[in-house]
């Protein structure tokens, strides 16, 4: 990077009260490293209407018509970045974050950017600028400052950062961004008008989706970018909010801890710890898509325990979110009678939404996974989460009318 004299600090947020370079001597990291292993016709033509006539000699005169005052004009967005995502914006030491596929986006000018985060050192984030991916961050422990991009050409540029891995990696946390001297942070762009949600296991996760089977499971190979539900995201032009968490189900883990269940944690900003809590009307999904359920047969069939607590979770959706359509969906990760089974089971669960007159619920089957698209750990991997969004997206696309391209 480039000395201190040649850049210039800035603090990106309003909503933060406090900020800071890196402190003098911390080393700028972009290489990779592995983390330890943890065992998605035309308007009709106007036609003129006649003036009635007016015998001007015996009316009087019009009056005035009254002078109208211009609107003022909007003011400009604040400068500094666009958070997409579940972020503590109210921590005073600055926005922190830990579920997948929370991104950071940021516009500036100048050849250079440059992030300061405090992490475990356990992550890993996804970097794009100007549309075009770039070496993704293996974040070191400590508040770092890592380089984005240098040598741009002159004029304005858009950076995105994006968590790769899984909320139980840790808690990271922005310090601020760094531009060239005599550049600047600009005001962000527009936010999507298009909003889903997705809820689910590793899969949505995106568990194994850099790699190729077979290989373990590591935080580098786990890439949310590549999922079903980033891949949907992009394609229909909308902000994607995931809460997900490798092993654990509707009701039960894929050890049978009745425990391990994301309705569990779904109403928390993080995984851990359990507060803030998440305020649900901060951000209210179009859709949300939940994909659970390969954990709850890992120990065999759930039954009606599955079909209870999916039935809870649709009423506590339905309260949270009252217009947006909730799609339920199968696993690609079981196969035959037990696909069916969950089929069945979900079936139900929608039917008691129905009976209470709920109509915006649906189920979208994904197909079992071959070998041929597996990723690490048995995963589904990039090319099975490909066919999982285009399976996906046309269902979201006549659901919601977003039958044109993303505004």
């Amino acid at each position: 990077m480039a000395s201190s004299s040649l850049r210039h600090a800035v603090w990106l947020t309003p909503i933060v009260l406090a900020c800071c370079m890196a402190p003098a001597g911390k080393p700028a990291a972009s290489a990779e490293k592995s983390a330890p292993p943890i065992a998605a016709a035309g308007p009709d033509s106007a036609v003129a209407t006649p003036e009635p006539e007016v015998d001007v000699s015996s009316s009087p005169p019009p009056e005035a018509a009254p002078t109208i005052a211009p609107a003022p004009p909007a003011p400009p967005a604040p400068k500094g970045p666009l958070f997409l995502g579940r972020f503590d914006a109210a921590n005073a030491t600055g926005p922190r974050f830990s579920w997948s596929g929370s991104a950071i986006v940021v516009r500036f000018t100048g050849p250079s950017l440059a992030v300061t985060l405090e992490d475990n050192g356990w992550n890993w984030y996804e970097v794009e600028v100007d549309g075009e991916k770039r070496a993704p961050l293996a974040m070191r422990h400590g508040v770092v400052t890592y380089s984005i991009a240098s040598g741009l050409a002159a004029g304005e540029h858009v950076a995105r950062i994006a968590r790769r891995n899984e909320a139980h990696g840790g808690v990271t946390r922005l310090v601020g961004f760094e531009v060239a001297e005599g550049h600047e942070i600009l005001s962000p762009p527009p936010r999507p008008t298009r909003r889903l949600e997705f809820v689910g296991d590793s899969i949505t996760c995106g568990f194994g989706t850099a790699g190729d089977h077979p290989c373990p499971f590591e935080y580098r190979t786990e890439n949310h970018e590549l999922t079903y539900a980033a891949l949907a995201a992009k394609e229909l032009g909308a902000e994607g909010h995931t809460v997900c968490w490798s092993g654990w189900g509707m009701v039960r883990g894929a050890d049978g801890s009745f425990g391990a269940n994301l309705p569990a944690v779904y109403g928390r900003a993080f995984h851990k710890p359990t507060s803030p809590a998440w305020d649900t009307s901060s951000f209210q999904p179009h859709a949300v898509v939940i994909a659970l359920g390969t954990n709850d047969f890992g120990q065999g069939d759930p039954g009606d325990l599955y079909t209870n607590a999916y039935s809870a979770f649709l009423a506590r959706l339905r309260a949270a979110y009252p217009d947006a359509w909730l799609v339920a969906t199968t696993s690609p990760m079981l196969y035959a009678g037990q696909k069916a089974r969950q089929r069945e089971l979900v079936e139900r669960a929608l039917a008691r939404r129905r009976a209470a007159g709920d109509e915006r619920v649906t189920v979208v089957d994904f197909a079992s996974q071959t070998f041929e698209g597996m990723g690490c750990g048995g995963h589904p991997g990039k090319k099975t989460h490909a066919k999982m969004a285009e399976r996906l997206v046309p269902v979201l696309r006549e659901k919601l009318g977003w039958v044109d391209a993303a505004p």
